[in-house]
């Protein structure tokens, strides 16, 4: 993997979803499964990295990955994997069109993600629905005009694929129809391993294995898991022919844990992280924060405020002092959201003028993270604040110092209003 793929996943909460629909703006995403869409993933595996899932090709979908594959470009095609787990994903979104006439939330679709097994980290999905009025006996110019309209979602798929420059990417696809309603979607996800399956869940203080083969050399990793109160974390070398392997006891607590693995250093990207569960069952519903986000700021100026209080009631709860909130670093922040809430300074260029940014501010660069949040909803931090390295800096750290900054990103057509949330963070180990 380039390593400004891995600069960029690592940094990346979230890459915002493309939809796109039969004219007009994009609908703001849902935050919770219907009762159809609940059916349909009681068919989701226990284990991860499941060989096969209970959603069955159909003619459609085969149509779909027939239009898809054939837009790719060769060295697109090369690094891109179907992975059926990823189908059930795509099910349950198009199902989400058609239900509900908009498409799951970024973090309602990375917990679907979980749920059917994926390893992936969520990427991105295509996708939309058609919704017919008049005679159900349809024109046959009316008929072709359809299909023409889900032939373009799928090859716009393909072309946003072929623009992505970097890591391997897994898909899943599925188009559902109902009534006078005709959905598609097709999700993608960052994968950057090859993982034999293992199990979701674990009697308390149980082994957990696992065989991590990286589909590009990889110097090191970083294991690191979750125990409530405290994270565990190995540094691994690879064993001779490229893999990695760790064996570590889970908790002895039943509960709800998350497992990261990063890359190598200095910029330890996030590779892959998923929750266990330890004592308990899977559950079949999202968290409270996925299906009923709680209110953010009201406007721009409110969210770096918003990101202290949040870390705060975190670290209240294990008895951790409040963040200390630093004007330097805060300007520094408001400086670098503004710069990629244009899109207009790519991260290699942006690297040396940060740097220098914090020397004159009396800081050393490595002491001190960057983290990219591009928020459309307040359940997009928290969903990042349960991975493991995030827990350990921002919530477990004896003491942080915080200084964000926010920024509204230049708009894109069909998509709803979000912002670049830049935070500079310092948390001695």
């Amino acid at each position: 993997m380039h390593a400004l793929g891995l600069r960029r996943l690592g940094l990346l909460l979230l890459l915002p979803a493309l939809a796109l629909r039969c004219g007009g703006a994009a609908p703001e995403p849902s935050h919770r499964l219907s009762e159809r869409t609940s059916t349909l993933l009681a068919s989701a595996p226990v284990v991860y990295a499941p060989g096969a899932v209970g959603q069955s090709a159909t003619r459609d979908s085969e149509a779909i990955r027939a239009t898809f594959e054939a837009a790719l470009a060769p060295e697109a095609r090369a690094r891109l994997r179907h992975d059926p787990a990823l189908d059930l994903v795509a099910a349950v979104a198009a199902d989400s069109f058609t239900d509900q006439g908009r498409p799951p939330s970024r973090p309602l679709l990375q917990w679907m993600f979980w749920r059917a097994g994926s390893l992936a980290l969520y990427h991105d999905w295509k996708g939309g629905f058609l919704r017919r009025a008049g005679p159900s006996r349809r024109s046959a110019p009316t008929m072709r005009a359809d299909l023409d309209q889900l032939e373009i979602w799928a090859r716009s798929a393909a072309q946003h694929i072929n623009e992505t420059p970097t890591s391997t990417l897994e898909y899943g696809l599925a188009r559902f129809t109902e009534g006078r309603v005709t959905s598609e979607a097709i999700v993608f996800g960052w994968s950057v391993f090859e993982v034999p399956s293992f199990s979701k869940t674990y009697a308390p203080g149980a082994p957990l294995t696992l065989a991590l083969r990286p589909r590009r050399p990889l110097a090191e990793i970083r294991f690191l898991l979750d125990r409530g109160d405290a994270i565990d974390e190995q540094t691994l070398a690879p064993q001779p022919d490229g893999s990695f392997f760790v064996s570590q006891a889970v908790p002895t607590r039943p509960g709800r844990y998350f497992l990261e693995i990063q890359g190598p250093g200095p910029s330890r990207a996030t590779l892959l992280t998923v929750p266990i569960y330890v004592g308990v069952p899977e559950p079949t519903a999202p968290d409270d924060f996925i299906q009923k986000p709680p209110a953010g700021p009201p406007d721009l100026a409110g969210w770096p405020a918003w990101l202290a209080a949040t870390y705060d009631a975190e670290r209240a709860r294990l008895g951790r002092s409040p963040v200390v909130v630093d004007a330097r670093l805060s300007a520094i922040a408001a400086d670098q959201a503004a710069l990629l809430a244009v899109e207009q300074q790519p991260f290699a260029v942006r690297g040396p003028a940060r740097a220098a940014s914090l020397a004159m501010a009396g800081f050393r660069p490595p002491e001190v993270a960057e983290t990219v949040l591009t928020a459309q909803a307040t359940d997009s931090v928290l969903l990042h604040l349960l991975r493991p390295s995030v827990r350990q800096r921002m919530v477990l750290s004896e003491r942080l110092e915080l200084g964000a900054g926010a920024a509204l990103r230049s708009p894109r057509e069909n998509q709803p209003v979000s912002y670049t949330l830049v935070q500079e963070t310092m948390s001695p180990r």
